[in-house]
């Protein structure tokens, strides 16, 4: 699988491996500009699927690990190019199935079509009934969504851009 997102790109390739590239921070390695193979070793276990954000790269793992590498929201400091794994507790314990992300914010379903979300809110993005007093400040830790936000679908699909989500749900609403 391939995705990109601003400059920095990701390749998943058939036997599991991440390769990354980009101008800027978020890549999971130090050079930029160069492809760079991250192997499943890294994560414990082999890559499954990658996305890309502005300055951000989120990947799932064959076991339904979600790791993330960059400026994950405008509020996260840390080593921008170091993956941290996403604590399974954020989600349940569910295996995780899907991952996305927007420009500043990203999102991850679970086996049982329960969407989580985090990062900036500028324009209501992280599917949130109630938006935060202050625009702009969203959530720096994943946070499941109602399934009462979709009608009481299960999400079957999620992507995202700049400032904006798309949900795709099991009664093909979007």
């Amino acid at each position: 699988m391939v995705a990109a997102c601003g400059e920095n790109r990701a390749v998943v390739t058939k036997q599991g491996s991440l390769w990354t590239w980009g101008r800027v921070d978020g890549i999971g390695h130090r050079v930029h500009g160069i492809p760079g193979r991250i192997g499943s070793d890294y994560f414990g276990d082999t890559v499954d699927m990658a996305n890309c954000g502005s300055m951000s790269i989120i990947v799932l793992t064959s076991s339904g690990r979600v790791w993330t590498c960059g400026k994950n929201d405008r509020c996260t400091p840390h080593n921008p190019d170091t993956f941290r794994l996403v604590h399974p507790n954020f989600f349940n314990n569910r295996k995780i199935v899907m991952v996305a992300s927007g420009s500043m914010h990203k999102m991850a379903v679970d086996e049982d079509g329960m969407l989580s979300t985090w990062g900036d809110n500028f324009n209501g993005e992280l599917c949130m009934a109630q938006r935060p007093l202050v625009p702009g400040y969203g959530s720096r830790s994943p946070i499941a969504i109602a399934p009462a936000i979709f009608h009481g679908d299960k999400v079957v699909y999620v992507s995202g851009g700049y400032q904006n989500t798309m949900v795709v749900t099991e009664n093909g609403s979007l």
